[in-house]
């Protein structure tokens, strides 16, 4: 399973006439799944979970998901594969201003051994 993550939008949001007045706060992304063991074991369902570093959750469910991430907080990305009655779990640990590096491809992490 691979993931991937691209910046769909960017959140500008001022604090008056701060030192973060008109600074980005946070990013949206897009993150989408790449599976390719569905061509030998057939369809699976994903499951996603974000935990701020408040410990806010947000949930998704499908091969891609969309996360509004506070660029300088920590949190973490969780994602259930579920095929029949066996489920992998994923657990990732990010930053919001890392997960946008190279160009977009925010990480790609190929987890096929």
């Amino acid at each position: 399973m691979t993931t991937l993550a691209r910046r769909s939008s960017t959140s500008r949001t001022s604090k008056g006439d701060g030192p973060t007045s008109g600074l980005t706060l946070s990013e949206t992304y897009q993150l989408s799944i790449v599976d390719p063991s569905t061509n030998t074991f057939g369809p699976a369902s994903y499951a996603w979970a974000f935990t701020d570093y408040g410990g806010n959750t947000n949930t998704a469910t499908g091969s891609t998901a969309q996360y509004a991430a506070y660029i300088d907080e920590p949190f973490t990305i969780s994602i259930a594969r579920t095929r029949a009655t066996q489920t992998d779990t994923l657990t990732l640990r990010e930053r919001g201003n890392e997960l946008d590096r190279s160009n977009g491809l925010a990480f790609v992490r190929n987890l096929i051994p």
